[in-house]
């Protein structure tokens, strides 16, 4: 979910409740004080679709140059419950899991700015 200051346009990014429960809440409690702590000033803006977040955990398994990671992450997402896998394989690796939460903020930036164009 993506939260834009109406006031600053700061942007906070968090994932679904769902997604926080599977990562633990820790890398995001700032965001979820603040977005607690500001309701009133924000607009909420919808996540990405299933499909922009596949696309998201793609283009990020392209990412890597460890060929062996890449081969999990790519196997990960060729399998049934690609989101559950993909997500296992992450979070087994801290350096790889903090990779992760700054690409997905950017592919949410990304995907606030395309609606945000169509709101001018």
């Amino acid at each position: 979910m993506v939260y834009v200051h109406k006031v600053t346009f700061e942007v906070i990014s968090v994932p679904t409740q769902e997604g926080i429960e599977m990562t633990g809440p820790e890398p995001w409690e700032g965001s979820l004080e603040k977005i607690e702590r500001d309701k009133k000033k924000l607009v909420l803006f919808e996540s990405m679709s299933a499909e922009e977040s596949f696309r998201a955990m793609r283009a990020f398994v392209e990412s890597f140059g460890s060929v062996k990671l890449r081969a999990g992450l790519q196997e990960a997402l060729e399998n049934p419950k690609p989101f559950k896998n993909f997500r296992a394989i992450i979070n087994q690796a801290s350096a790889v899991r903090e990779r992760r939460f700054a690409h997905w903020q950017q592919a949410s930036l990304q995907c606030v700015n395309r609606q945000w164009e169509t709101l001018l």
